[in-house]
């Protein structure tokens, strides 16, 4: 999720911020400091107030790559993405819950229609850097069930 954030980031200070979003999916229970985002009458915040950096230092955490054995962790939001669904799984701290939504929402991306029903061709590719066993069963719907190309470095 950084490096595309640190992608995105790139290309709109290039070419400006309406030319691109960033779309950002994260398990409810695996975001830090997801208390920020909670409002307690349950309406939701709009927009929402919400730091990914460390708060004492100022800077973003220094995070290490999840080990292949690592099943929990929470990770800040990436700021550089321009909107997130936030999924809430019922798990906290669970890693690859979210996989059901990722790939429905990439279908129905990918199957867009407009007023008139006329398809509405939206390129998509998937990226994979680095990843763990999580990322091989988003990988597999996304090629079977999407059609969606895959990038690996």
């Amino acid at each position: 999720m950084k490096l595309t954030g640190e992608a995105v980031r790139d290309y709109t200070d290039a070419y400006g911020s309406n030319h691109m979003n960033a779309i950002g999916i994260a398990s409810w229970g695996c975001i830090a400091r997801r208390e920020a985002l909670e409002n307690h009458n349950y309406e939701g915040s709009f927009p929402a107030s919400y730091q990914s950096e460390d708060s004492d230092s100022g800077r973003p955490q220094d995070l290490q790559p999840a080990s292949i054995a690592q099943d929990e962790e929470e990770l800040p939001l990436d700021p550089n993405h321009t909107h997130f669904f936030l999924v809430d799984t019922g798990f906290n701290r669970r890693k690859g819950r979210d996989c059901q939504f990722r790939t429905r929402f990439a279908h129905v991306i990918g199957t867009w229609r407009d007023e008139e029903n006329r398809e509405v061709k939206v390129p998509m590719c998937g990226l994979l850097i680095g990843g763990d066993r999580f990322n091989l069963e988003q990988i597999f719907y996304a090629l079977t069930d999407n059609r969606c190309p895959i990038m690996a470095i």
